[in-house]
Protein backbone atom coordinates (compact mmCIF):
# COMPACT_ATOMS: atom_id res chain seq x y z
CA UNK A 1 0.00 0.00 0.00
CA UNK A 2 3.02 2.59 0.56
CA UNK A 3 4.45 1.49 -2.75
CA UNK A 4 1.25 2.34 -4.46
CA UNK A 5 1.05 5.78 -2.65
CA UNK A 6 4.20 6.26 -2.98
CA UNK A 7 3.80 5.85 -6.96
CA UNK A 8 0.92 8.05 -6.92
CA UNK A 9 2.55 10.79 -5.07
CA UNK A 10 5.31 11.03 -7.57
CA UNK A 11 3.05 10.72 -10.76
CA UNK A 12 1.28 13.36 -9.67
CA UNK A 13 4.67 15.78 -8.36
CA UNK A 14 6.03 15.21 -11.66
CA UNK A 15 3.27 16.28 -13.89
CA UNK A 16 2.44 19.22 -11.53
CA UNK A 17 5.85 20.73 -12.97
CA UNK A 18 5.41 19.57 -16.52
CA UNK A 19 2.95 20.74 -19.49
CA UNK A 20 1.70 18.46 -22.21
CA UNK A 21 1.47 20.76 -25.28
CA UNK A 22 -0.38 19.83 -29.03
CA UNK A 23 1.56 21.33 -31.72
CA UNK A 24 0.72 22.36 -34.86
CA UNK A 25 2.99 23.21 -37.77
CA UNK A 26 2.63 26.25 -39.70
CA UNK A 27 5.09 26.03 -42.01
CA UNK A 28 7.61 22.80 -43.16
CA UNK A 29 10.47 22.97 -45.98
CA UNK A 30 13.54 21.41 -46.65
CA UNK A 31 15.43 18.58 -49.04
CA UNK A 32 14.19 14.98 -49.76
CA UNK A 33 16.83 12.95 -50.08
CA UNK A 34 15.19 10.60 -52.86
CA UNK A 35 14.54 13.46 -54.61
CA UNK A 36 17.95 15.09 -55.38
CA UNK A 37 18.17 17.78 -52.10
CA UNK A 38 16.12 19.77 -54.27
CA UNK A 39 14.22 22.12 -51.35
CA UNK A 40 10.53 21.20 -51.29
CA UNK A 41 7.43 21.99 -48.72
CA UNK A 42 6.60 18.80 -46.71
CA UNK A 43 3.45 17.75 -45.19
CA UNK A 44 2.68 19.92 -42.20
CA UNK A 45 2.21 17.37 -38.58
CA UNK A 46 0.92 17.53 -35.47
CA UNK A 47 2.53 16.11 -32.27
CA UNK A 48 2.50 15.94 -28.36
CA UNK A 49 5.00 16.90 -26.43
CA UNK A 50 5.62 17.48 -22.62
CA UNK A 51 7.84 20.07 -21.55
CA UNK A 52 9.33 20.58 -17.93
CA UNK A 53 10.93 24.23 -18.18
CA UNK A 54 11.96 24.09 -14.28
CA UNK A 55 14.00 21.11 -14.90
CA UNK A 56 14.95 21.78 -18.87
CA UNK A 57 14.13 18.44 -20.22
CA UNK A 58 11.28 17.47 -23.54
CA UNK A 59 9.85 14.15 -23.71
CA UNK A 60 8.37 13.00 -27.33
CA UNK A 61 5.80 9.79 -27.48
CA UNK A 62 8.29 7.80 -30.05
CA UNK A 63 5.54 6.18 -31.27
CA UNK A 64 4.21 9.12 -33.01
CA UNK A 65 4.96 11.05 -36.34
CA UNK A 66 6.72 13.25 -37.02
CA UNK A 67 9.61 11.48 -34.96
CA UNK A 68 11.59 13.57 -32.97
CA UNK A 69 13.43 11.09 -30.60
CA UNK A 70 13.18 13.11 -27.52
CA UNK A 71 12.64 9.97 -25.34
CA UNK A 72 14.29 9.25 -21.34
CA UNK A 73 16.45 6.47 -23.67
CA UNK A 74 18.09 8.98 -26.33
CA UNK A 75 20.52 11.91 -24.62
CA UNK A 76 19.90 15.21 -25.15
CA UNK A 77 20.58 18.97 -23.88
CA UNK A 78 18.51 21.93 -23.50
CA UNK A 79 19.14 25.40 -22.14
CA UNK A 80 16.73 27.95 -20.81
CA UNK A 81 16.44 31.59 -22.06
CA UNK A 82 15.49 34.20 -19.62
CA UNK A 83 12.92 32.24 -18.29
CA UNK A 84 10.25 30.89 -20.97
CA UNK A 85 12.30 29.79 -23.96
CA UNK A 86 14.00 26.35 -24.15
CA UNK A 87 16.35 24.97 -26.89
CA UNK A 88 17.15 21.44 -26.76
CA UNK A 89 19.27 19.21 -29.27
CA UNK A 90 19.67 15.48 -29.50
CA UNK A 91 21.88 12.70 -29.94
CA UNK A 92 20.09 12.36 -33.56
CA UNK A 93 20.46 15.44 -34.34
CA UNK A 94 17.03 16.60 -33.88
CA UNK A 95 16.77 20.45 -32.54
CA UNK A 96 13.75 21.69 -30.68
CA UNK A 97 12.86 25.21 -29.33
CA UNK A 98 9.71 26.81 -28.05
CA UNK A 99 8.87 30.24 -26.36
CA UNK A 100 6.07 29.37 -23.24
CA UNK A 101 4.96 33.14 -23.72
CA UNK A 102 3.84 32.85 -27.25
CA UNK A 103 3.80 29.32 -27.86
CA UNK A 104 5.75 29.42 -31.00
CA UNK A 105 8.33 26.51 -31.47
CA UNK A 106 10.78 25.18 -34.35
CA UNK A 107 12.06 22.27 -35.05
CA UNK A 108 14.88 21.24 -37.57
CA UNK A 109 15.38 17.56 -38.40
CA UNK A 110 19.46 17.08 -38.65
CA UNK A 111 19.32 13.46 -38.79
CA UNK A 112 22.38 11.64 -40.32
CA UNK A 113 22.44 8.11 -39.83
CA UNK A 114 21.81 6.76 -43.39
CA UNK A 115 22.51 9.46 -46.08
CA UNK A 116 20.13 8.14 -48.34
CA UNK A 117 17.05 7.64 -46.08
CA UNK A 118 16.55 10.52 -43.88
CA UNK A 119 15.09 14.01 -45.15
CA UNK A 120 16.32 17.10 -43.61
CA UNK A 121 13.93 19.71 -42.96
CA UNK A 122 12.95 22.48 -40.72
CA UNK A 123 9.43 23.82 -39.12
CA UNK A 124 7.67 26.13 -37.79
CA UNK A 125 4.29 26.45 -35.35
CA UNK A 126 2.64 26.75 -32.36
CA UNK A 127 1.43 24.99 -29.34
CA UNK A 128 -1.24 24.89 -27.10
CA UNK A 129 -1.63 23.31 -23.64
CA UNK A 130 -3.65 19.77 -23.64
Amino acid sequence: MKNLIFILVLFFSSSLVAEIYYCSEKGAIGFKKNNNMISQKFKLQKFTIDINLKENIIRTDEGNYPYLGFAEFIPSDCIMFESAEIYCINNLGVAFSFNEKSKNFNVAHMIKDDANKDDEWITYGTCSKF
